[in-house]
């Protein structure tokens, strides 16, 4: 991601954070709990699933090479 876009989304982040905290601090906690936890959950997941992503996709190109295959009429 380029500087100038990372801290762009930085800042939002931080005037977010604020506005937040300023609006209503219990929410503002709740929220500030909640979103490590999503996180977390979600770089699990993508652990979990990368290998199983990828075989998937390697069967799927194999199912396309066949019906490219069949349908011009040349073999692989």
């Amino acid at each position: 991601m380029p500087l100038p876009m990372a801290l762009g989304v930085v800042v939002m982040l931080l005037a977010g954070a604020v506005q937040m905290l300023l609006v209503d601090r219990v929410l503002a906690i709740v929220g500030f709990t909640i979103f490590p936890l999503l996180f977390i959950a979600n770089a699990i997941f993508q652990r979990r699933m990368s290998a199983r992503v990828t075989r998937a996709q390697q069967l799927r190109a194999e199912v396309a090479e066949v019906a490219h295959g069949a349908s011009t009429g040349r073999s692989w």
